[in-house]
């Protein structure tokens, strides 16, 4: 910067010194040009480069985003186009509700298409433009030509000063004298036309900074509000959109339980039609057994009895990766299960229950037979034919002795299918995050199970828990006590961690938590204030109408944790809800049962177990039992009778839920009740559920799991 000054100082004679810097300073760049000893880190063009790079990157986001946004609505699109063609599909077969919920669920789509197609107009026109033309044009300029006529007009005025000043002294030498300098002002009028060229150079490259300054800063600004503007507008037309869905919603939820219930109703009417079919055409179905089965079926044919349920040799199982190989294995039928034995001796065999297994025999190769289990299909091959038919036989038979036990309740219980799943959701919740240690003290190891909360916790812990009472927790150990998967459906969804992440979200700091080595009046003060007095749960306020409608949306949706943190502010779920499906005064017990099916009977295990009132009446007097009794829940039924509801209260018609059941055929309501009016129901229940537990997929060699591994690669790339 030394030859800005050096400049500066040979304009001086010619140029008021306070009109150039009154010039300069205000353009903001006095001190960048001329102030060399300035403690500035960047200069002009420093700055400038920095802001280019990150403009770019900006650009280059904001590219992506409205590419994804592009995609988004041709999804969208696509998604609205599927729906119209299932609603024509549904009004040509006679389902005008169904046809007309489906194009409904269109025109809202519909109606957020076009703001969204405006909101991506705004970010193009505002956002995208704007940043490509600064970055590609006038940022570009400053990395490249526009300071070079500056540059080129200073080196014209600096070798016009030289060669002047040398003619000066060549001069006085000719005359005899020595001039050792030339002041500004003697060269000033010979240099009029170098110096006015400089100073036009120096601010059009300055308005030129100016601008782009302007652009990046304030202009982008500008843009970006009109872009935000658009984004306001978008979410108030959704949002309006969407309230008018609720609207819908609300009303729709009450008709499509109505057509269930008759679509129910008519698959009960073609199952009766056809077990009266059935046993006129068995012989036919006999017959007809090794040829049709093609997939899993409740029929299974019968084996030869000769053979026995017992069988010993090698079969050649086919892998099931790529290669698709033929491999001997080892092969065992004892106790109603097949043994496979792996290719490497030091593993173990993999173990089937054939409970829950079915034989298909080949109709290519008559050697050949497929075991099919509830994850996987194996693929055997035997020496010859009759080798063939001795193992399908040997196979078949066991099955129906596992059956046979397993129906037998006079027999002693051996593994079955149920104590088998009972043991796998044991182990699963086991394996839970937090389920290794104690709920409340930490301690490694945790036996016993709070049914009703879904927590595990120490010997020592559980004790604590009994004294407060079954209403505050229901302790059972998990190794020493028979339960049944009914009781542990809150910890397979619950679990320590869950439970903690509110029951302890305000828990003042980990030292008030006792340890493993905690004495009993330490575990006991902590765990009364955190289940009695749900001292260290967060409270999220809100009035009684509030909490009811975070009762019903929490119910909707199945979200046990959202009634896990009403229940530590002690609502009352037997209050009744804003908006009930069927019957005014319904409370969430009676939407529970509404709503449940094989992936909810947690929500509403957790509603019976801690609800003060399971007895509560709709205006019309149906409790959440006559509900079970009138929409055949024979699951939620179970949980019903399992928490001690009454059975002879009456609605507004006369009618128990023993009368509702009986009135509309619903044969197993029917059966249950009378089992509990007769003191004959099983507390330790089992309830059907699906319960997704982590498994591992078996494979018999290193062969299979090399292949397995292959496949899923090829997948992938696929």
């Amino acid at each position: 910067m030394a030859v800005y000054r050096h400049w500066w100082e040979a304009c001086v004679g010619t140029r008021p010194q306070a009109c150039m810097r009154t010039t300069f300073e205000a353009a903001g760049l006095y001190e960048d040009y001329f102030l060399p000893d300035s403690n500035h880190n960047l200069t002009v063009k420093q700055a400038l480069d920095s802001d280019r790079t990150i403009l770019q990157k900006m650009k280059k986001a904001a590219k992506a985003k409205h590419i994804s946004g592009q995609d988004h609505i041709s999804h969208l699109e696509s998604y609205i186009n599927s729906m119209e063609k299932l609603a024509v599909n549904f009004r040509n077969n006679g389902e005008q509700e169904v046809a007309s919920a489906f194009n409904k669920f269109a025109e809202f789509s519909k109606e957020l298409l076009t703001p969204m197609k405006n909101l991506l107009k705004s970010m193009l026109h505002n956002v995208n433009f704007f940043l490509d033309s600064l970055v590609k044009g006038d940022l570009k300029e400053v990395k490249g030509d526009l300071k070079k006529p500056f540059d080129k007009a200073w080196r014209d005025y600096e070798n016009k000063f030289t060669k002047i000043e040398k003619e000066k002294r060549e001069l006085a030498k000719q005359y005899g004298m020595v001039r050792t300098e030339v002041s500004g002002g003697e060269i000033a009028e010979e240099m009029e036309k170098e110096r006015r060229m400089f100073q036009l150079q120096m601010c059009e490259y300055l308005i030129k900074v100016n601008e782009i300054k302007t652009k990046k800063g304030v202009d982008l600004l500008q843009n970006l509000i009109k872009h935000y503007h658009s984004q306001c507008n978008f979410f108030q037309e959704c949002l309006a959109a969407t309230e008018k869905l609720k609207q819908y919603i609300d009303a729709l939820t009450g008709q499509l339980s109505a057509i269930k219930h008759k679509q129910d109703e008519e698959k009960r009417q073609l199952c009766s039609l056809r077990d009266q079919l059935r046993p006129a055409l068995l012989p036919e179905f006999k017959e007809d057994s090794l040829s049709r089965q093609t997939v899993y079926s409740m029929h299974q044919l019968q084996g030869n009895k000769q053979y026995g349920t017992e069988k010993s040799g090698y079969l050649y199982k086919r892998s099931d990766g790529l290669r698709k190989m033929w491999q001997k294995r080892k092969c065992t039928v004892q106790n109603c299960y097949l043994t496979i034995a792996h290719g490497t001796p030091n593993k173990s065999p993999a173990k089937l229950n054939l409970l829950t297994c079915q034989v298909k025999p080949s109709l290519e190769d008559k050697k050949c037979f497929d075991l099919i289990s509830h994850n996987r299909t194996y693929h055997f091959l035997a020496d010859d034919e009759c080798d063939c038919v001795a193992w399908i036989s040997v196979l078949t038979n066991s099955k129906q002795e596992a059956l046979n036990v397993a129906l037998d309740e006079r027999r002693p219980s051996g593994e079955n299918s149920v104590e088998d799943l009972t043991r796998a959701i044991t182990e699963d919740i086991r394996r839970m995050p937090g389920n290794s240690v104690c709920c409340d003290c930490g301690a490694s190891d945790p036996s016993w199970i709070s049914i009703n909360l879904g927590i595990l916790t120490c010997i020592e812990c559980s004790g604590i828990h009994r004294e407060m009472g079954v209403h505050y927790s229901r302790i059972q150990s998990l190794s020493l006590d028979k339960l049944g998967t009914s009781e542990l459906l809150l910890a397979r969804n619950v679990g320590n961690l869950g439970f903690n992440e509110i029951a302890e979200a305000n828990l003042p700091s980990v030292s008030v938590k006792p340890s493993a080595e905690s004495d009993m009046a330490v575990r006991k003060d902590f765990i009364l204030s955190k289940y009695m007095e749900w001292q260290f749960a967060q409270r999220s306020g809100g009035s009684l109408e509030t909490k009811r409608k975070y009762l019903q949306d929490a119910v909707r949706s199945r979200d046990v944790f959202s009634l896990l943190q009403l229940y530590t502010e002690r609502t009352d779920f037997s209050l009744s809800l804003p908006c009930p499906l069927q019957e005014k005064g319904e409370t969430a017990l009676h939407l529970a049962v509404l709503l449940a099916d094989r992936t909810s009977l947690h929500v509403a295990d957790f509603l019976f177990h801690n609800c003060n009132n399971l007895d509560v009446q709709t205006m019309k007097g149906n409790t959440a039992l006559h509900y079970c009794c009138q929409h055949n829940k024979t699951e939620c039924l179970k949980l019903l009778l399992r928490a001690k509801a009454n059975t002879h209260i009456k609605n507004d018609n006369g009618e128990t839920g023993l009368d509702v059941a009986r009135r509309l055929k619903h044969s197993l309501c029917e059966e249950l009740i009378h089992q509990s009016q007769n003191d004959q129901f099983n507390m330790h229940v089992h309830v059907e559920y699906d319960w997704r537990l982590r498994q591992d997929d078996l494979y018999e060699s290193d062969d299979d799991l090399e292949d397995k591994v292959k496949q899923d690669e090829y997948m992938i790339t696929r």
